[in-house]
């Protein structure tokens, strides 16, 4: 992607001593104690957004990775053999309440702390070091120790590599001054956390600026512009004011809106301007259609209920109840303002962009698509709810629950929209982004109120016990409703009528010109993958399939939860799976129809022939249909969840093009060359090499 990019060719000058710095980093996170003060997580993912960039081999990397963690692990495990009277009050480093905790955790879970510790961050350094102090033996400590160094490598580096492949996306989605704006926050939390994390270093820090602050305004210069604009310095002055609302509050809350409003904008001008942003929504309905199931359908109608206006109406009148129970009134009108700003704004944009909605929808939704009402209810009243709550938890565990359930729900609602097919995925996005901007004028609304009068706890009379019971009973009554609505829920389905604008024409290479249809194969932002290697001309599907099956090329099963529980246990014990499930791939925006495979020797799922078949627009004059597809070998599991293929594909075309003539099947054929040589990666990152020739058949007919 040229925008990320442009920053990138410099990482590429440092070459194999990139991988010794991985290991540095890994190493140093994993050593006793000093990886407390060490940020070698974050910079360990950042490296796997560097592989996802080409910069760097992924498997290496995890190598390099892993081994720089079992090192540490096994000096702070040597350190802990010898080393109890390390610990004392007074050292900075070594404090004895560290010791305390991982003797705590190392007590609760035995030899999987080793395991478990290594995925916490606070715990990653210290665990190893008590194992040794505990006596834990050796070769079950390096055992449980490589074991989750690997997993450790891999998955940091894996969630890099995908953030290095959703860059693309990332780019399609936001403007220039969006992601300037969101960079810009990326940093400041990746700052705040190494002060937090170098404390020492960050007091010595803050020491330095104030002291550059006390020079700069001693500065005779700097006191004369002072002196020119006094009103101007008195304004920034306040700006930065802790004490008062339209200070540092207000300004935090400014530049969240600010930013909300740039990604905003961004979104609706990608929408009306029909740009990339329009086909990646194209994209993701149609595999969201792809993984349609009557189970998911079923869970997915009881999710997106929880933002359906009637239930919110009933849980916000339940919920200001419990506002005014507790004698927190001044929430109220802040909380009514956010939930009808959100609806009104999207009830706006809705009627000003007249956006249709998806072809796929599971069932009728009568208004327009964007932006989502149920994405900007949720984040309203959610949210909402989570920050009044967190104004009231003090313990951090209730606070940390209270924020991830909230988030959680939110999610879940957005991902029943589109998996329902009711809304876009920038529909989606737009939906949250102005939920969320009414709920920042929302808290601006409480703050404001709660600063400019102090607000003193009053008692109230009613014991707390009775309150809690009163609560309780107040949110069953939304409960309930939610319950009865969701068990008589059952929207009237749409018939799905996928059928396109036909071109009827012998001529199918003028027609791909014609139709504007592409010559590759795509991921989710578009970016090409392999070119069509086949252009198949057979009467009917029934036809197309049997000819496939006869060459000993078996149709996959569909993507479903016990097809994948299947595939992942043949994975597992490289067992078979003749008809294994495929991994989804685009082609003019739509997910393949038809996909195909043929084992290898191997007689497992982890290596196998597969190809994918599009069904085209364009059909013959005696009324036949024509499928593109394309080709390649599996050789291997990749990230659990895919497969990596071999790089020569044309090898794979001539194989697939030789079982088809030898099984009888093909009518007529000829090569073209149909694109100009390729070298390039797909969406994984699996280089591949092609001729750009294409076969072009027809099959007998059968019939």
């Amino acid at each position: 992607m040229h925008f990320f990019s442009s920053f990138l060719p410099s990482i590429g000058h440092v070459g194999v001593f990139g991988y010794w710095i991985a290991f540095g980093l890994s190493f140093v996170e994993s050593l006793p104690f000093v990886g407390l003060m060490f940020p070698g997580t974050m910079l360990v993912i950042l490296f796997g957004f560097f592989a996802s960039q080409g910069l760097f081999h992924f498997r290496t990397l995890v190598w390099f990775v892993a081994i720089g963690a079992i090192l540490g692990d096994v000096i702070g495990y040597k350190l802990g053999l010898r080393g109890k009277n390390l610990f004392r009050e007074g050292n900075r480093f070594l404090r004895p309440s560290y010791q305390e905790k991982g003797k705590a955790f190392f007590r609760s879970h035995g030899e999987k702390s080793i395991f478990l510790g290594r995925f916490v961050g606070p715990l990653r350094p210290v665990i190893p070091f008590v194992a040794g102090l505990s006596h834990m033996g050796w070769s079950r400590f390096l055992l449980w120790d490589v074991v989750a160094s690997l997993l450790w490598a891999w998955s940091h580096l894996t969630l890099g590599y995908f953030f290095g492949g959703a860059t693309t996306m990332i780019e399609t989605w936001f403007t220039r001054a969006s992601v300037f704006l969101l960079v810009s926050v990326f940093l400041l939390v990746v700052l705040w956390f190494i002060v937090k994390r170098l404390r020492p270093f960050g007091r010595v820090c803050r020491s330095l600026l104030r002291s550059i602050a006390v020079a700069i305004g001693d500065n005779p210069d700097m006191k004369r512009l002072f002196e020119r604009y006094p009103k101007s310095v008195a304004f920034t002055k306040r700006r930065f004011d802790r004490k008062h609302f339209f200070g540092l509050p207000l300004t935090l809350l400014s530049v969240a809106a600010v930013a909300l409003i740039f990604l905003l904008s961004g979104v609706v001008e990608g929408v009306i301007t029909a740009e990339p942003i329009v086909f990646v929504d194209a994209r993701v309905a149609n595999l969201m259609f792809a993984f349609r199931d009557t189970g998911f359908i079923r869970a997915f109608l009881w999710i997106t209920l929880l933002a359906r206006q009637d239930v919110v109406i009933v849980l916000s009148i339940a919920f200001v109840a419990v506002l005014a129970l507790w004698k927190r009134r001044s929430f109220v009108l802040p909380f009514l303002v956010t939930l009808a700003g959100s609806q009104l704004f999207a009830s706006l944009g809705k009627r000003i962009i007249l956006r249709p909605r998806p072809l796929i929808a599971y069932y009728l939704e009568p208004s327009f698509s964007f932006p989502s009402g149920h994405a900007a209810l949720s984040v309203a009243l959610y949210g909402f709810m989570a920050y009044v709550l967190l104004r009231s938890v003090r313990r951090k565990r209730y606070r940390t629950l209270v924020l991830f359930s909230a988030l959680a729900v939110i999610a879940v609602v957005g991902l029943s929209r589109l998996y329902l097919g009711v809304h876009f995925l920038s529909d989606v996005w737009g939906g949250y982004l102005l939920g969320a901007l009414w709920l920042i004028i929302g808290v601006s609304l409480v703050e404001l109120k709660h600063r400019k009068r102090k607000v003193t706890a009053t008692a109230h009379p009613w014991s707390m016990r009775r309150l809690r019971s009163m609560t309780a009973l107040t949110f069953c009554i939304p409960v309930a409703w939610y319950v009865f609505q969701g068990f008589r829920y059952e929207p009237a389905r749409l018939a799905v009528d996928r059928t396109v604008k036909t071109e009827v024409s012998n001529d199918i290479i003028g027609a791909f010109g014609r139709l504007g249809l592409p010559h590759y194969s795509e991921t989710f932002s578009g970016t090409h993958q392999e070119p069509m290697s086949f252009i198949i001309v057979a009467h009917d599907d029934d036809l197309f399939v049997a000819a496939m099956e006869s060459a000993g090329w078996k149709l996959s099963d569909p993507v479903t939860i016990a097809n994948m529980t299947t595939l992942a246990e043949a994975s597992i014990t490289k067992a078979s799976y003749p008809r294994a499930p495929m991994t989804p791939s685009f082609w003019n925006t739509h997910v393949h129809d038809f996909g195909f495979q043929k084992q290898t020797g191997d007689g497992n799922v982890r290596t196998r022939h597969h190809a994918r078949f599009w069904k085209t627009s364009i059909r013959t004059e005696d009324g036949s249909t024509v499928y593109v597809g394309t080709a390649s070998l599996d050789v291997g599991i990749k990230w659990l969840v895919t497969h990596r293929i071999a790089p020569d594909i044309d090898t794979e075309r001539d194989t697939l093009f030789g079982d088809l003539s030898a099984a009888g099947t093909v009518a007529s054929s000829d090569k073209i060359r149909f694109v100009d040589p390729v070298l390039g990666q797909n969406f994984s990152g699996d280089p591949f090499f092609t001729d750009g020739e294409t076969y072009v058949l027809t099959l007998l007919n059968g019939r």
